[in-house]
């Protein structure tokens, strides 16, 4: 398994993320299929924007409008469930869930650290076969890839 990416998603008072799914978010660099450890650095609560999930979203038909937002239409006919969490507290979700996060509404900013984890599988990135990629856990590093041309 590699680490696809590393980052700390931070939300001020007044903010939140639009329902999305993952997946489609990546397809500009290649398809691409992984699983999110979302750890909370401090409490995520319902307060403060914890996330929230479409239970079972992962095997329906999801509108999109683009870039892997979610149509307003779709969201508001589907319930979701805040999954709250405890600072130290992780979760893990595959890149086909539907998940948002509301408006923080304390005056704290709600860290959590994402970590994206995908397989070292076949792919397609910028028109060529792809049979591996890695790299560390850095946006300073450098990607590495295996090109089959």
């Amino acid at each position: 398994m590699l680490l696809f990416k590393e980052k700390i998603n931070y939300k001020h008072q007044g903010n939140g993320f639009q329902a999305h799914l993952d997946a489609p978010a990546y397809d500009h660099i290649r398809l691409i299929e992984h699983i999110t450890a979302n750890i909370a650095i401090d409490a995520a609560t319902p307060e403060n924007g914890c996330l929230e999930v479409v239970r079972g979203s992962h095997k329906m038909k999801v509108e999109f409008a683009e870039a892997g937002r979610i149509t307003p239409e779709w969201e508001n006919t589907h319930e979701r469930t805040s999954v709250p969490l405890e600072m130290g507290d992780m979760l893990i979700f595959g890149s086909h869930l539907a998940h948002r996060s509301a408006e923080n509404k304390t005056e704290g900013v709600g860290p959590a650290f994402m970590l994206p984890f995908t397989r070292g599988v076949t792919g397609r990135i910028l028109g060529s076969n792809i049979t591996s990629i890695g790299w560390r856990c850095s946006h300073l590093s450098t990607v590495s890839y295996s090109l089959n041309v």
